[in-house]
């Protein structure tokens, strides 16, 4: 049975991404078919974005040919995201890294583990 996770955005930009039961900075650990949501609790709005491994966003062109890229529209300040279905990425396997389209010096990422 699929777990639903979240991740908090907090803090002033930049802001940073805080995994369910964990610190900021550190992964989230999730298995395959999990639900991610963001949970925005800053007063600026935010979307997590696919990156590289090494932090390059990925084109809107990489995500649109893979839908399962495709991670949150734009988080209002305040608010939830809808879920993402944990999938592997097809440009960076287990592990998933994001950071927000808006301000492209937030990072996150999410492992997953089973």
């Amino acid at each position: 049975m699929p777990f639903d996770l979240n991740i908090r955005i907090v803090g002033p930009i930049p802001a940073k991404f805080v995994p369910q039961g964990g610190v900021a900075g550190t992964p989230l650990l999730a298995n395959a078919g999990d639900n991610v949501s963001w949970g925005n609790a800053t007063q600026a709005a935010h979307q997590p974005w696919p990156t590289k491994q090494n932090g390059e966003p990925l084109t809107e062109e990489e995500v649109n040919a893979n839908p399962s890229l495709f991670l949150s529209d734009e988080v209002p300040k305040n608010e939830s995201s809808t879920d993402w279905k944990v999938t592997e990425s097809s440009v960076t396997g287990k592990v998933i890294f994001y950071c927000c389209k808006r301000h492209k010096c937030e990072f996150g990422c999410i492992v997953i583990v089973g």
